[in-house]
């Protein structure tokens, strides 16, 4: 593959060679900086015919999740193919191109008193493809949900160069086959995304958030506080479980905590607030984050993983895994994987939702020290019928431990599926479950 093979599908300066590698792999011999959706579908025509791999970013904060390539022949890059395309007001929806960072995009709501359903990590790199892609949440997902259930419609650019589109623009649009779903989370292997219509929330009028930190010695009254809440009246937007590192990062306090987030107005807020504070056990200390304060703690929590596009420590890597279990589950969860990791003599940041069951951690450590407590983790994990996604790992520790685990997935139809959108493999080769 030379520059000569795309300088008739896009101008030289838009075409770059690649020389470097990256740790995290998913790298591109050339990078090729399309604008438009028709470029994107002559490059993907383009490298169809030829038979090459082409592997697609945005912002680059994916680029550790998954894929057993280290380099492709072309990395698509969507960093310019960015800005809104319309934006529905009062219908509250917004069309967007898929290469927009997420800040970028909230800020433009912002204005217009409205917002994205979604807090990933890293917005100012993390682009609304890439989070659409990879189907990303944040500790709000309790309110929010996740991507597969805010997108209205899609348009997608296959390999072949044929260009789709899903869903509509409009919350109320029942039609056929709700086809959205396939290309959510499916890590770009079906398609690349371009353009993405979502529904939006307002702003809240009020919200805080609240670090509920139980002393050593009490991590066993978490629980049953929480079953008392859950069957409460109350509308946490976030119900999550700290260890002590996490807390003491984002509380200040070394403790075994739970925050406890809501939005509303202020009236139902206060409320809110009270409840917790009338029901809460006997020495439980308690400090709340309000208004713009409780913003500021959900933007610094969104910036305390791994991040993509750094070149990460080759010494001491870090690495990142999402956990699913039962929402009972979480408090015994966070509290075992710490203990693990200390045993291992690592430190990790772990958080768990009480209410929708999806943990995260992430920590640094040798590969010899990190992969078998991840290995290990997983088998707990596992046991229970639940999942543990390691989505940030350096590239050659992703080839000694399989990113997506045991699963119980229907393989063959995704593999189906993936034969009869792009038969050639062209797109994100061996990026997603299974090899796919």
């Amino acid at each position: 593959m030379t520059a000569m093979a795309l300088n008739d599908l896009l101008p030289a300066e838009r075409i770059s060679r690649s020389e470097s590698s990256n740790p995290l792999g998913n790298s591109g011999d050339w990078i090729a900086q399309p604008r438009t959706e028709n470029e994107i579908a002559d490059l993907l025509r383009h490298a169809d015919e030829k038979g090459w791999k082409v592997t697609v970013t945005g912002g680059g904060s994916k680029r550790g999740y998954g894929g057993l390539r280290e380099r492709y022949d072309m990395m698509l890059s969507l960093a310019d193919l960015r800005g809104v395309v319309e934006h529905r007001r009062g219908d509250m929806t917004v069309t967007v191109r898929a290469g927009t960072p997420i800040r970028e995009l909230a800020d433009h709501l912002a204005e217009h008193g409205q917002r994205l359903p979604c807090d990933p990590r890293w917005p100012g790199t993390a682009t609304i493809g890439g989070v659409v892609a990879a189907n990303e949440t944040g500790p709000r997902r309790l309110a929010f949900g996740a991507p597969r259930d805010f997108v209205l419609g899609l348009r997608v650019i296959c390999p072949d160069g044929r260009i789709l589109r899903t869903g509509g623009k409009v919350v109320k649009n029942v039609a056929g086959y709700d086809m959205n779903k396939l290309f959510v989370g499916s890590m770009g292997t079906l398609g690349v995304m371009s353009e993405i219509t979502v529904k939006l929330r307002p702003l809240p009028p009020d919200q805080c958030l609240m670090y509920l930190t139980f002393p050593e010695g009490s991590e066993a009254d978490i629980e049953p506080f929480l079953r008392l809440l859950r069957s409460s009246t109350l509308e946490p937007f976030a119900l999550e479980v700290l260890n002590p590192v996490l807390a003491e990062k984002t509380a200040g306090v070394n403790r075994y905590t739970l925050a406890v987030a809501f939005e509303d107005r202020s009236e139902a807020v206060d409320d809110q607030v009270k409840w917790v504070r009338d029901h809460l056990p006997e020495g439980i200390g308690m400090e709340m984050r309000r208004g713009e304060e409780a913003l500021r703690c959900w933007e610094a929590w969104a910036e305390l993983g791994p991040r993509g596009p750094e070149v990460p420590d080759t010494d001491s890597p870090a690495a990142a895994a999402k956990i699913g279990l039962r929402s009972t589950e979480t408090v015994s969860f966070i509290r075992e994987a710490t203990e693990k990791a200390s045993d291992r003599g690592l430190e990790v940041f772990a958080h768990g939702g009480a209410g929708h069951g999806i943990a995260r951690i992430w920590l640094r450590g040798t590969r010899e020290a990190v992969l078998p407590y991840l290995a290990e983790l997983r088998s707990v994990v596992e046991e229970r019928r639940g999942f543990l996604v390691a989505d940030h790992l350096p590239f050659e520790w992703r080839k000694r431990l399989d990113v997506w685990g045991n699963r119980t997935i229907p393989f063959g139809l995704m593999k189906r599926i993936k034969d009869s959108c792009d038969p050639n493999r062209t797109l994100n080769d061996q990026r997603f479950v299974g090899g796919i």
